[in-house]
């Protein structure tokens, strides 16, 4: 009894925290004006910025191109994939020296940019068509969210978060 009890008291104890972390943040918040709307199909500077600098990468990526990546990456990125170790720049880098395969393609559909201050989100599907030496062709679709933030003026990618996506009923292969 004693322990339900004490379990009900620390799960109190949270919801109050919780709650009033939350109500001092909503009455202390200075809240910033909202920026109107973009036109409908009108992009903006930094959302055309960063969608340049997501096609830049994986130009180089596909290039196998580690000294354009260095312009790209921040000194503290992180490349992370479910069920992988995470990478470091470093170890990214060489991942991306050491692949194996040509990289015939390597792009991506329904980008969507969210721009939050200083830091921002590209998410979409890159498509990646791969050639190994027999030249045998591979194709996969990978879910992405790369997040961005900004160092002066520039943006430099921070974090690669991607998870493959199941390999559709027909092939994507001469797509």
């Amino acid at each position: 009894m004693k322990s339900r009890f004490t379990c009900f008291l620390l799960a109190l104890a949270m919801m109050l925290s919780s709650f009033s972390s939350s109500f001092w943040a909503q009455t202390h918040r200075t809240k910033k004006a909202p920026q109107p709307p973009s036109p409908q199909g009108a992009v903006r500077a930094d959302d055309a910025a960063l969608l340049d600098l997501e096609k830049e990468f994986f130009a180089a990526l596909r290039e196998k191109d580690t000294d354009k990546l260095n312009g790209i990456l921040a000194d503290d990125f992180v490349c992370v994939v479910p069920g992988q170790p995470e990478m470091t720049r470093a170890q990214f880098l060489k991942h991306v020296r050491g692949l194996p395969d040509s990289i015939e393609w390597l792009g991506a559909d329904e980008m969507r940019v969210k721009i939050f201050g200083d830091a921002a989100v590209v998410t979409g599907v890159r498509n990646t068509k791969t050639r190994n030496d027999s030249g045998t062709m591979a194709s996969s679709d990978t879910a992405f969210a790369d997040i961005f933030k900004k160092n002066g003026e520039e943006w430099e990618l921070v974090l690669v978060h991607a998870m493959d996506l199941p390999a559709p009923a027909s092939s994507q292969i001469g797509k």
